[in-house]
């Protein structure tokens, strides 16, 4: 005997952004977590621009890897940063930018904005941000800054043009840029492992 099984729906909680404030010329939106229901996409790779040698993979189920990893479990991906550019089914490019980090807390954190590059005439195009697979920001804006706390962590999250790739990304933690708290845990790291 044959019987079918109910599918499953993912749940996942979004984030509905509340109004822009502007700061300068750029908008700044804080955000307030709702629950919402919807189903998983895959992603098609087209290119991808790397910064380090160890890369998340943004397509890993919440079994693979813990969000919340105790620090004294460090694997060599504490600080990675990786960036995948993706053609929409309308044939837009959409650009999922991840990284993890050591948080204060001692745990590893999972940051990933995706941006579909597709702009109306007004500069609104679609912004999702999700912090340790839980969504904080899903809507059409033309935002360029976002914030959103991780564990016990004030993130700022920034969208820049750039003429060689199209758009730049970069990731605040508590102040500091990511690029320099990388840089400076992995000197740390290879003085540890050389002894000194």
């Amino acid at each position: 005997m044959n019987r079918r099984q109910p599918m499953e729906q993912n749940t996942r909680p979004a984030l509905v952004a509340m109004k822009p404030q502007p700061q300068s010329q750029r908008s700044v939106v804080q955000v307030k977590e709702v629950n919402t229901r919807s189903g998983s996409a895959s992603l098609d790779n087209v290119r991808t621009h790397n910064q380090s040698s160890n890369m998340f993979n943004v397509n890993q189920s919440p079994n693979t890897f813990n969000a919340n990893q105790p620090s004294n479990m460090l694997n060599g991906k504490e600080y990675d940063k990786k960036t995948v550019v993706e053609k929409t089914k309308f044939s837009n490019e959409k650009f999922t930018t991840t990284w993890t980090y050591l948080g204060s807390d001692q745990l590893i954190h999972t940051v990933v904005l995706r941006h579909n590059v597709k702009i109306n005439n007004k500069g609104v195009s679609k912004r999702v941000i999700l912090v340790d697979n839980v969504v904080k920001y899903n809507d059409k804006s033309s935002d360029t800054k976002f914030y959103v706390k991780a564990g016990r962590d004030n993130l700022e999250i920034e969208i820049m043009a750039n003429k060689d790739i199209g758009f730049k990304y970069d990731l605040t933690i508590n102040g500091e840029k990511f690029d320099t708290i990388r840089r400076q845990f992995m000197i740390q790291k290879a003085s540890k492992m050389s002894g000194n």
